[in-house]
């Protein structure tokens, strides 16, 4: 080829390398390059014309085929960018050996190709360009009637499979005039959409069917049931604002209809979004207590067993576990006599939950197994993601790997299904657990990605959560101001929405800041307000947690007596329920206590034991701060107050693994201190 020739099919064509093949093929076509001796020849350049757009070469080339192929490329434009031979063979009435040679020469034209897609051989057009130019050359009274045949002959070619096929049916059956067939099939897509979390493409089937629905008169139920399908998909990704509205206006047809069990479950579903995700506990009660008075008038039904499990989940957040017990029990029982398996999957997840506040860790294993296996088998994704979050903390410390297991498996899961609330709250939690496990950066960054998202979408007990959790990454590098700044903001958040575990939980980590500080009058304020939240509470397990910080506070306050009585409540606790962390914890208070008291061998006898427990858990690898702060400086601290022969030696050495725990972690603050108390042992 001449460079000149080339210049000019590139200044034409920009390079856009289909539209050069298709002005190459449209010249070869009108002989301005032919092929004479086994060589390509061209014409005169200069007096070359070239297309103006790459769709008039297209139609130029589509105008020298035969009617025929002519035809059979209009219905497959119809049929879509791909197109399968049987789809083909339905809708132009063809013999298939007369429709394989006429696509062989379509083969050959370069205008339609080949190609495999889930494993079928399938034909597509080159370009989309080609099939919009045959797709416009269609007038639209021939567009409308052509959707309609193509309709109707795909429904007999797809019956044996047409639910893979269904918005492509319904897309046809619109275009083509016939309202009725494509709304009962943008219906059908919905919910197949909407059952494997294709979550975009279930809203936009349900919302063709829902202007549809507009349309028509005297379908103000099945309106009604769109729009709360919608408000379920919205809620599910966090669009919280367009969740209501849709919800709201189904309740408002479900009134105006009478029907019962509609509102009921409204009520129900909003009831649980106002608490769990604006955490307005008042209103949700306002609504549950709407939704029990229609049904304990009614017949036992599976919406009453969902009521009941629903209550019993807000109640174990916000209110008490003895209240949410008994919602929980009701639940499974009814969910059992009626066999509905999501109730009682979700009745055993919140039943766990309970369990594991209340510190009986074997009822709660058992319960949350029960719930996670029934969840997975059935297909109940929330149910499950909801175990994946809540069974780490039941878990026993000697089964880490599997804690950890779970929340990555629920973090993926939730992932994958778009579920945002889950997304933000297994974040959250995972980010905790790797903030344990000494691995700050990832820690970091799955906590600040929870704080962006929820402060997006609006859910406050789930910043609330996420603040408290960047604030402990920033309390640990050092950064108390910012800590703190995040601790109040979580704090404050939490006192709005009136839920114990969030204030308590906001109690008790401002609590640790202000111990860490020395500030030991704010710190006992603070711990004592969390113990006496998770009191109130039945928290008996959250309540243990603030009891030892509480204990170590006193200690340091010189209160013996007040630490004592609740170290004894702790090791107490802590034998009954197995828990062995909370046990090591109890024998390095007794070892702090008896430290305070100088009683040098008792001290160092309780850390040792500590030290041995805390091993048998491998805590070196799963709560390294934590062991750094306890286990070895609290320890060196007998050695370095005693200062006996050796002493200084043996403080030296737990320094030294402190202080490289430490700089892993690059806690700035408590690398100082140790810094400080290892020249005081040389000075």
């Amino acid at each position: 080829m001449c460079p000149e020739f080339c210049e000019l099919v590139y200044e034409k064509t920009r390079g856009n390398p289909f539209f050069v093949e298709e002005v190459i093929e449209s010249l070869k076509e009108e002989e301005v390059i032919f092929r004479e001796e086994n060589k390509w020849k061209i014409k005169e350049v200069s007096k070359m014309e070239f297309p103006k757009t790459v769709k008039s070469v297209i139609k130029a080339r589509i105008g020298r085929l035969d009617d025929e192929c002519q035809s059979i490329l209009t219905m497959a434009s119809f049929v879509g960018n791909d197109f399968s031979f049987e789809a083909l063979c339905g809708v132009t009435g063809f013999q298939e050996d007369k429709l394989l040679d006429i696509m062989e020469k379509m083969l050959k034209t370069g205008l339609v190709k080949e190609r495999v897609i889930r494993g079928e051989d399938v034909y597509c057009f080159a370009d989309v360009i080609v099939r919009d130019v045959v797709h416009e050359e269609v007038s639209h009274l021939r567009h409308k009637r052509l959707h309609g045949v193509v309709g109707n002959a795909l429904e007999k070619v797809y019956a044996k499979k047409i639910d893979e096929h269904l918005g492509e049916l319904a897309y046809h059956f619109l275009e083509g005039g016939d309202n009725e067939k494509a709304l009962d099939y943008f219906l059908k897509a919905g919910e197949k959409a909407a059952k494997v979390y294709a979550n975009s493409e279930a809203v936009s089937y349900f919302q063709s069917a829902l202007r549809l629905l507009e349309e028509k008169e005297g379908e103000l139920l099945e309106k009604a049931r769109v729009l709360e399908r919608l408000g379920d998909i919205r809620r599910l990704v966090g669009d919280y604002d367009v969740c209501m509205k849709y919800w709201n206006d189904a309740l408002l047809l479900g009134q105006q209809l009478y029907e019962k069990g509609n509102v009921s479950r409204l009520h129900r579903k909003m009831a649980n979004f106002l608490w769990e995700v604006k955490g307005d506990a008042v209103k949700a009660e306002e609504h549950y207590d709407k939704a029990l008075k229609i049904l304990e008038a009614e017949p036992e039904s599976v919406e009453l067993a969902s009521l009941y499990e629903d209550m019993a989940h807000m109640y174990y957040r916000t209110e008490d576990m003895v209240k949410a017990l008994s919602w929980a029990e009701k639940a499974l029982e009814l969910g059992k006599k009626l066999n509905y398996y999501e109730v009682i999957a979700s009745s055993y997840a919140s039943l766990g939950t309970i369990f594991t506040h209340t510190g009986d860790f074997k009822k709660a294993i058992d319960c949350l197994e029960k719930a996670l296996k029934m969840a997975l088998d059935n297909g109940f994704i929330e149910t499950a993601l909801r175990v994946y979050n809540n069974l780490p903390n039941a878990l026993p410390w000697e089964e880490m790997e599997r804690c950890m297991e779970c929340l990555e498996k629920g973090f993926e899961l939730a992932k994958k299904v778009g579920a945002i609330h889950y997304i933000s709250w297994i974040g959250t939690h995972l980010s905790g657990r790797y903030f344990s496990m000494g691995n700050m950066d990832k820690a970091i960054l799955l906590a600040e990605e929870s704080v962006v998202l929820n402060r997006k979408v609006g859910n406050m007990p789930n910043l609330s959560f996420a603040l408290r959790t960047l604030g402990i990454a920033c309390f640990i590098k050092g950064e108390w101001d910012k800590s703190e700044q995040y601790f109040k903001e979580a704090f404050s958040i939490s006192q709005r929405l009136n839920e114990f575990q969030q204030i308590a939980s906001s109690h008790f980590y401002l609590g640790v800041l202000h111990f860490y500080r020395g500030e030991l009058d704010k710190a006992r304020e603070h711990f004592a307000k969390a113990w006496e939240v998770h009191e109130k509470a039945g928290a008996k397990y959250d309540q243990m947690l603030a009891s030892s910080f509480l204990s170590w506070t006193y200690i340091e306050m010189g209160e013996i007596e007040k630490a004592n009585n609740l170290i004894d409540n702790v090791h107490k606790f802590a034998l009954e329920a197995k828990e062995t962390l909370l046990l090591a914890f109890g024998e390095a208070l007794r070892g702090m206590m008896f430290r305070a008291q100088k009683k040098w061998e008792k001290s160092i006898e309780h850390f040792e034991k500590s030290l041995q427990v805390y091993e048998s858990i491998n805590v070196r690898r799963w709560m390294v701060y934590h062991f750094a702060k306890v286990a070895l400086c609290e320890y060196a601290r007998v050695y370095l107050e005693r200062d006996q022969e050796g002493d200084r030696e043996k403080a030296d050495k737990l320094l030294n693994q402190a202080l490289e725990i430490f700089q892993k972690l690059d806690a700035k603050k408590d690398i100082e201190k140790i810094i400080a108390k290892k020249k005081l042992l040389t000075a």
